[in-house]
């Protein structure tokens, strides 16, 4: 006699999660980004107006290069974001004075 094959439901074969479970952050990156928020927020105080959502990319791509980090390669404190918006602003400054081709 053959063997039945094996009844699959539906709840088997879905996703155990939600969209929302996996779009909803952990509570770790929740607060190293509140941190990262903080900073970009101190640092519009420093420097008296609202950065762009530009010049927070090329920051925080800044920060990440200068953080320390461990041998994961993962960030263990933030480099500083006011360094990183003098850096961004030197390479600013020197991408303006290249002679254009």
């Amino acid at each position: 006699m053959a063997e039945e094959p094996k009844k699959i439901k539906l709840e088997d074969i879905l996703p155990k999660y939600t969209l929302e479970d996996m779009l909803e952050p952990d509570p770790y990156v929740r607060a190293e980004l509140g941190v990262i928020n903080k900073n970009f927020d101190e640092l519009e105080l420093e420097i008296g107006r609202t950065l762009t959502e530009e010049e927070r990319h090329e920051i925080l791509s800044i920060v990440e290069a200068l953080s320390p980090k461990d041998e994961d390669g993962d960030i263990v404190s933030f480099a500083s974001f006011a360094y990183a918006w003098k850096v961004y602003q030197e390479n600013l400054n020197s991408r303006k004075k290249e002679p254009q081709s």
